[in-house]
């Protein structure tokens, strides 16, 4: 039989995806870090990951079935209920949809590090089936007032 062994990036993103829902569960909604020297060991480790792998045209040319989302805006619980709604098993490669992201990942919500580094870890998980827009608020000039936020 001819089984699929997970690669170091799939290992990589599914860890990061399953430590970001589970600590903010566990938290009530909320995320701790107690550990902050690993959480930005492995969000860095991503980062490294996905411009290895990530390598998108400018112009997508994509077909349905597909869920088209947009300004989670640092809202992570949203993103968790629909991800947890949407995702077949648990798992990307199970889910038979494709996922568009339309950007605003970012800005006004609390968890703007979290949104970004789940939706990226799904892009390094599954880079055929979940595709990433940047949105206005992820250009300095929209999102570059931190005092407001």
């Amino acid at each position: 039989a001819n089984f699929h062994s997970a690669s170091k990036r799939e290992v990589l993103a599914q860890h990061v995806m399953d430590y970001l829902a589970q600590e903010f569960v566990s938290n009530g909604g909320a995320f701790n870090h107690e550990n902050t020297a690993e959480v930005a060991e492995k969000l860095l480790e991503l980062c490294e990951q996905l411009k290895q792998t990530l390598a998108d045209p400018v112009l997508l040319r994509l077909t349905s079935p597909m869920y088209v989302m947009g300004d989670v805006h640092g809202n992570f619980e949203d993103l968790l209920y629909f991800m947890r709604n949407l995702v077949q098993f648990g798992h990307l490669q199970y889910t038979s949809c494709k996922f568009l992201f339309l950007g605003d990942y970012v800005d006004r919500g609390d968890w703007s590090l979290e949104v970004v580094a789940y939706v990226f870890a799904m892009k390094l998980l599954s880079p055929h089936s979940v595709f990433l827009l940047r949105g206005n608020h992820e250009l300095h000039e929209v999102n570059g007032d931190v005092d407001n936020y």
